[in-house]
């Protein structure tokens, strides 16, 4: 298997209405399949469509981590938390199509018990009145996660500007990085 570079990585996004159709389809055979071996093929197609969203979506969010100030990857963070909470709804069915699966303890068997406790659990917290609620803690930790990276930018710049100069930079800098523990200069104590 060959590697790619991260950097060299193509995001493409996410196809949701494939991967709601492909929800919806294995919910279907959860609820009629005449074999273990069938509901097992559904529920592994399944993971594989989500799979491939999830790696989309991560590549998504890293980029929009490491660039803040992209518009472009900021527009598909906020488009994707609305799709994904858009699919509550679709995804409490499926667990609850799988939770009631005649072949339960068959998939018990192979992947254990705590699949279905988790499972369980979540069914009783997952509920379309949240879907506001999901969206909007989504919106306020990408801006929290944007402001701490904005932060630590200028911590950097400023620390980069002390290495390459031995000054402080910004007027009333000065004090706040021996608070830190970050001493200015090499002769001033403090953690290296």
């Amino acid at each position: 298997m060959n590697m790619v570079e991260f950097q060299k990585m193509p995001y493409v996004r996410p196809d949701m209405e494939a991967l709601k159709a492909c929800t919806e389809k294995t919910i279907e055979i959860l609820k009629g399949a005449a074999s273990y071996e069938a509901a097992r093929t559904a529920f592994f197609a399944l993971q594989d469509e989500e799979e491939k969203a999830g790696t989309m979506m991560s590549l998504c969010h890293v980029r929009n981590t490491i660039d803040t100030t992209d518009a472009f990857y900021e527009g598909e963070v906020k488009w994707l938390r609305e799709q994904n909470a858009a699919m509550i709804p679709l995804r409490k069915a499926y667990r609850e199509a799988l939770a009631a699966s005649p072949f339960r303890p068959q998939f018990e068997a192979e992947f254990g018990p705590q699949m279905f406790r988790m499972i369980d659990a979540s069914l009783k917290t997952s509920d379309e009145r949240i879907i506001p609620d999901v969206i909007r803690e989504g919106e306020l930790s990408q801006k929290y996660q944007k402001d701490s990276a904005l932060a630590v930018t200028g911590a950097v710049q400023l620390l980069w500007a002390v290495e390459a100069h031995g000054e402080p930079g910004p007027a009333g800098a000065e004090g706040s990085l021996p608070r830190l523990g970050c001493p200015l200069r090499e002769d001033q104590p403090g953690p290296r």
